[in-house]
């Protein structure tokens, strides 16, 4: 290694002298600590690419153009160094240990606090791992960047929400954290400009989150935005790409000609003839493909730019983007559309006042289409359309399918019909004011709002699929003989006022005291208008009005809206300890009251305790050099989730239109009742967790690791209990439920330097276990998920299992024979090519009772793995993270239908004995019903995705000095290149439709595979 060295040294040193003009700079570079040589330093000479480095020895030589030049000292674990050159020929430098990362300050509740010191779990993402890879929500920035956070997509349609679980699913009501956007709690992140963000903390344990009371319970997720700094010259940052989207799998369903096949099969199965048009399944071919049909390329585009400048008592950030994304079904049918704009400023009165305003505007259109379920999508319908109709006929008109009646229309017709746009105008803005009473004593108050209004046009308008008038062979849902317009608006309007005192001391024994405290007050207000009429005047979007109507004097329009009000307030305080740095102390407690809670249980407390020890002066770790630093951290605490509670669930609802008889006339009047019970004793859930971690820097901070163990058990969840029907009253949500979730998470993180190749890799794995634990009185199981091509629920929570596991029939292979059909009594209607069902409990019947657990949606681990290197000015990331041991339930296909289009492993079905023992029979009738839910549809939904893939250039400095310009990168870069699977669905990243609905493929609109290209620049 060491000739490799001293050869490599002097190739550079000899070509440096070859092709250069000017003068010859050596000299050795040793470590401060100890003087000992670094080798492999590398040394650069600023401005160009000119470079070499360090030898065994720590020795180094480089031609240079002259004395106006500047050397570059870089070596990971150690800090940078330039140095002018002048008239020296000879330049030794001494190198310090680079401790930037332990004094590294984090964003944590109402405060900073440096990394050394953090006593709870807190994940963070910067602003570099934020942009190394484009992304199109802030959501996005976490997947597999922080252990123990899941981000799984409710949908790949622009504009789609996202699921973010932090340590598992703690609840069977809302299971989402709480953002914080600098300092105001929001409910939703879609209004942000992912180029705007300076950090993300992600509060993990109740320790960390407990200071945000009955809002915690879920974890709490900091968003820190850009800001100038003081004394700062101006500068001009530009950002853009260019992206082209494009489906990545199709599934393998039925061609024509195999389509034909089982349909005729099927029919004779039950006893009916085949139908004419398919008497040739030959001559059909391949047919029509509606996945084809359907997906298409689609593009996206980004433009943001940023202005940051600063004075002796002045900072400014001034930011905007745009940004648009067509969908890769229905292209700008599908289309979401961001206009941002914010302005962040911050003056100093003075030593000891200061003033900061952060505004934020955001315009959000977007035209979506149905998603997600086995009714109205195109994606659900592209897939049971049968292959042997055609989109459009040979005149131009939208064809309808002669098999295929009920809800699966043509799709293509339905995408060029969509009128759905939803616009969002989004303020988000707050102001505060800063005083030093002491020299150790500060008092800020902060006033919030957070204003947005939010209008939906939905346009329906007529058509007629048929051939001629009264087509009497068009199906039912293939015409519309009069067109309708729903209009919607939406207001949403909080506000929040905080006041908080902060006295941070170091005390004259070389401790540290600080303690933060605060009132915090919150109103939320939210009111609603929806009006609609049908029968307009006109088919035509432009002019689709609620007083256009043809029968106007006729048809009053319908209308109706509310209003729902919540308000919470708050008291808490934290105290941080420091007994040098050796012992990091925290406790926090806050109590909270809500106007959503019960009259009995208006108010909550929540504690928290946190201890870290830093050891890494103890002698056993001191004596070993590859130990930078070594902490051992623990704490416990409780948090709330008070946001799965709704406004009213306390008392009991009023409906108005409810008719009641009176009287021997039976007069039949008109009034209002109670539709629900009351609960005055309604509470928050109540999170309680214990976490112990452990965070070591080694090999020169060259090697980063962070591993914790929690057990989290959430309690009071929220829960409706079944009443008596006599009752004559909806039974209300009560706190009787509760769940725990454990696990471990693990973060190795690696960086190096060899030469002028500079590369980091790191990554992430997080195993996390999901049990119920109670359902209050009886412990009675909750069924949810209706799939309705199977025709029954598909999820189940019930206590010893995990939250909405999948829940139906064992089975246990095909009946080969008739005899062996006949034989078992507990299916009479089976017959040879039947699903066998497990009689669990052996009654002679299988029926519901039958039923047991044939899924997990929730993995076993999931992970995240980073790769990132720098040649000069070329830089590469690749970014992977993946899930394995969950399970998928595919019902994407309308079996209750029997017409409509199957995957091509129906080709395998049973056709005789010992042909196949995995697939049945088909058949119209399907008397055995092997059609009902049973693990024959569960799925292993495991993947690994190549998520980002990114290749830049940076512009030599030469270069941009001539074009003015202070740092120009482009770059090229791929998202979701590869996913590896088993799952034969369009996409394994399934999230869920609530939190008692998890992983159910009811025809899932897949994400997109991209390729883009973009510019950095630095003005």
């Amino acid at each position: 290694m060491k000739n490799l060295l001293l050869a490599f040294s002097f190739v550079t040193a000899v070509m440096a002298t070859a092709f250069s003009q000017g003068k010859v700079v050596a000299g050795m570079v040793t470590a401060a600590e100890d003087g000992q040589a670094l080798p492999g330093v590398t040394v650069v000479e600023k401005g160009s690419q000119n470079a070499t480095f360090t030898d065994l020895d720590g020795r180094y030589t480089l031609n240079v153009v002259g004395d106006e030049a500047e050397l570059v000292f870089s070596f990971i674990g150690y800090t940078q160094q330039v140095v002018a050159i002048s008239a020296q020929t000879e330049i030794n430098v001494q190198l310090a240990a680079d401790v930037a990362g332990l004094e590294e300050v984090i964003v944590i509740g109402y405060g900073n606090q440096k990394r050394s010191k953090i006593s709870g779990a807190v994940g963070t993402i910067d602003s570099k791992e934020i942009t190394s890879m484009p992304v199109l929500r802030t959501e996005q920035a976490l997947q597999g960047r922080a252990a123990g956070v899941q981000v799984t997509q409710n949908s790949g349609q622009p504009g789609a929400t996202q699921s973010i679980r932090i340590r598992g699913t703690g609840s069977l009501n809302n299971a989402e954290p709480l953002y914080v956007i600098d300092g105001i709690p929001s409910g939703g992140i879609d209004y942000l400009n992912p180029a705007d963000i300076a950090s993300i903390s992600i509060l993990k344990d109740a320790a960390s989150a407990a200071i945000y009371g009955a809002r915690g319970g879920n974890g709490v997720v900091l968003i820190t935005t850009k800001a100038g700094s003081k004394n700062q010259k101006p500068q001009i940052t530009y950002e853009s790409y260019y992206g082209v989207q494009e489906p990545w799998k199709y599934m393998a369903l039925l061609n024509a000609e195999e389509y034909a096949i089982l349909m005729n099969e099927s029919r004779s199965a039950a006893g009916l003839t085949p139908l004419e048009a398919l008497a040739d399944p030959a001559s059909l071919g391949q047919g029509f493909d509606w996945q084809d049909e359907v997906f298409q390329r689609a593009s996206m585009m980004n433009h943001s730019f940023s202005f940051t400048k600063g004075t002796e008592t002045s900072s400014t950030a001034i930011g905007g983007s745009y940004f648009t994304q067509d969908g890769i079904v229905g292209g700008d049918k599908g289309n979401f559309e961001r206009y941002t704009f914010r302005v962040n400023t911050r003056q100093d009165g003075g030593e000891r006042f200061r003033l900061g305003q952060n505004v934020n505007f955001t315009h959000l259109n977007r035209s979506a289409l149905a998603e997600n379920n086995e009714f109205a999508t195109p994606v659900g319908r592209a897939l049971n359309m049968d292959p042997i109709t055609e989109a459009m006929r040979e005149d131009g008109t939208y064809n309808y399918s002669n098999f295929i009646d009920s809800d699966i229309a043509n799709p293509a017709n339905q995408i060029a019909l969509n009128n759905d746009f939803w616009t969002t105008n989004r303020f988000v803005g707050s102001s505060f004011a800063e005083f030093d009473i002491l020299s150790n004593l500060t008092f800020r108050s902060t006033m919030s709002v957070d204003l947005s209004l939010g209008s939906q046009r939905i346009f329906n308008p007529t058509y007629d699929l048929g051939i001629g008038e009264n087509d009497p062979d068009r199906p039912a849902y293939e015409f519309r003989p009069v067109n309708s317009l729903v209009l919607g608006e939406n207001k949403w309007s909080n506000w929040q006022w905080e006041n908080i005192v902060t006295y941070d001391k170091e005390l004259s024994n070389g401790d540290d005291l600080k303690i933060v405290a605060g009132y915090s007050s919150l109103s939320n207000r939210n009111t609603s208008f929806y009006g609609s009429r049908d029968s307009l005047a006109t088919n035509d979007v432009q002019y689709a009005y609620l007083n256009n109507s043809l029968n106007a004097a006729e048809q009053a329009p319908s209308a109706n809206g509310g209003i729902s009000e919540s308000a919470f307030v708050g008291q808490f305080m934290r105290v941080d300890y420091g007994l040098g740095d050796a012992i990091s102390l925290a406790g926090t407690i806050r109590r909270d009251g809500s106007s959503r809670f019960g009259v009995n249980n208006r108010y909550g407390i929540f504690p928290s305790f946190s201890a870290a020890w830093n050891m890494t002066e103890l002698p056993w770790v001191a004596e070993k050099d590859w130990i930078d630093f070594l902490k051992l951290r623990g704490s416990w605490g409780q948090n709330g989730n008070a946001d799965g509670i709704g406004n009213y669930d306390y008392t009991s609802l009023v409906l108005n239109g409810l008719n009641y008889t009176f009287g021997g006339d039976q007069v039949q009047v008109n009034g209002a009742g109670p539709i629900n019970t009351s609960n005055p004793d309604l509470k928050w859930e109540t999170v309680e967790q214990t976490n112990i971690g452990i965070d070591a820097d080694l090999y020169k901070g060259k090697l980063n690791v962070v591993l914790d163990y929690f057990v989290k058990s959430t309690n009071d969840m929220l829960a409706v209990v079944p009443l008596p029907g006599v009752v004559g009253y909806l039974p209300s949500a009560t706190n009787v439920a509760s769940a725990r979730n454990s696990g471990v998470e693990f973060m190795v993180n690696h960086r190096n330097q060899v030469g002028l190749l500079e590369y980091s890799v790191g990554g992430n794995i997080s195993f996390i276990e999901n049990e119920v634990t109670g359902l209050g009185e009886g412990g009675q199981p909750i069924s949810t998920g209706s799939v309705f091509g199977i025709g029954d629920l598909v999820a189940y929570t019930e206590i010893g299992q995990p939250i909405a596991y999948f829940y139906g029939y064992e089975t246990a292979g095909i009946f080969q024979t008739d005899e062996q059909a006949a034989a078992n009594t507990s299916l009479p209607d089976a017959q040879a090519g039947d699903v066998i069902f497990v009689d669990q409990n052996d009654d002679g019947v299988v029926d519901g009772e039958d039923k047991v657990m044939i899924g997990n949606p929730h993995p076993d681990f999931t992970y995240g793995f980073n790769f990132a290197a720098n040649y000069k000015a070329f830089d590469f990331s690749l970014f992977v993270q993946g899930s394995h041991g969950n399970d998928l339930l595919n019902g994407v296909f309308r079996y209750d239908l029997n017409t409509t289009n199957l995957p091509v492993s129906a080709l395998e079905r049973w056709t005789g004995e010992g042909s196949t023992n995995a697939h049945p029979r088909i058949s119209h009738s399907d008397p055995n019903q092997n059609n009902r839910i049973s693990d024959r549809f569960v799925e292993d939904g495991s993947f690994m995705r190549i998520k980002n893939v990114q290749l830049g250039y940076t512009l030599p400095e030469q270069v941009m000095q001539r074009l003015s310009i202070g740092k120009c990168r482009i770059y090229v870069a791929a998202s979701n290149l590869f996913t590896f699977t088993n799952y034969s669905g369009l996409d394994p990243e399934i999230g869920s439709r609530g939190t008692l609905e998890i992983g159910i493929d009811r025809g899932f609109y897949p994400s997109a595979r991209t390729f883009m290209g973009g510019i950095n620049v630095n003005f």
